[in-house]
């Protein structure tokens, strides 16, 4: 199996915490989805780094113009 790497530049995101835990990656991409107006035409990315403490993953999707970050919860509840 071939690794290839990419490096992007840098993209501003909105994103949301996985509870690695519990529901995982799926049930943050789910609350990421239900946060927007819309999700067409909109990239999404996830996010996985390791830490001393265990991992960590966020669902991300590329901010637009329109969106407002402050206005909007991007907490789990």
């Amino acid at each position: 199996m071939e690794i290839s790497y990419v490096e992007l530049q840098e993209i501003p995101v909105l994103r949301v915490k996985a509870d690695m835990k519990g529901k995982g990656p799926s049930a943050a991409f789910n609350l990421l989805d239900s946060k927007l107006p819309t999700i067409k035409g909109r990239k999404f990315y996830g996010t996985f780094q390791f830490k001393l403490d265990g991992e960590e993953y966020y669902a991300c999707v590329a901010r637009i113009d329109s969106d407002d970050p402050v206005r909007r919860s991007w907490r789990q509840e």
